[in-house]
């Protein structure tokens, strides 16, 4: 098990990919070799592209019943490169060096979980400087308010934060939640510097 990390004022840890799917694993010490259904063998996501990932997790969840959805954001970070599929998740915010912030078009996926044949991604590059904000609706959410328009108030958000480190604009981000009662979902925000 890796050593736990700390995130933005709450202690988290980096899973394994079972774990990051939400799919039921074979407890520790079995003595079984075989894998029951629905768990992602591991290593399964290593080296595949996001698309593929997307699809054959889909045809997993699928496979467990009727009625289990989720949405899915799958990137893939090499060098300079971001690699994106979502299955019905928020689009990331890409803040640029020169301080431009922009939502990025992901192509609209459906929610795993539904009988799909197909998934595209979508390829994006990270010059040195440049901080993706990923995150869950509940960050932007407004009752009344078109989705886009929110997370376009977001990329704005970000672009006026200017080069703060990670804690300083993670609490940018989230002091509109912090201070709207109106807000019930759940946020989550994660940020990669490049």
């Amino acid at each position: 098990m890796p050593a736990p990390r700390t995130g933005h004022t709450v202690p988290v840890r980096a899973p394994g990919a079972a774990e990051r799917s939400g799919l039921p694993q074979r407890p520790r010490g079995s003595g079984s070799s075989r894998r029951p259904q629905g768990q992602v063998p591991r290593g399964a996501a290593r080296c595949a592209p996001p698309a593929g990932v997307l699809v054959r997790t889909n045809r997993l969840l699928t496979g467990l019943g009727p009625g289990l959805f989720t949405s899915c954001l799958y990137v893939h970070l090499a060098r300079h490169r971001a690699r994106l599929a979502g299955a019905g998740h928020p689009p990331p915010v890409l803040r640029r060096p020169d301080g431009r912030a922009q939502v990025l078009r992901v192509p609209p996926n459906l929610l795993l979980g539904v009988d799909a044949a197909d998934c595209t991604c979508t390829q994006v590059d990270l010059p040195p400087g440049s901080v993706l904000v990923l995150c869950t609706d509940g960050l932007v959410e407004v009752p009344g308010t078109d989705l886009l328009d929110s997370f376009e108030a977001l990329a704005a958000r970000r672009a006026d934060a200017g080069d703060l480190d990670e804690e300083g604009l993670a609490d940018v981000l989230v002091e509109d939640v912090r201070r709207s009662a109106h807000r019930s979902d759940d946020v989550a925000l994660l940020l990669r510097t490049r």
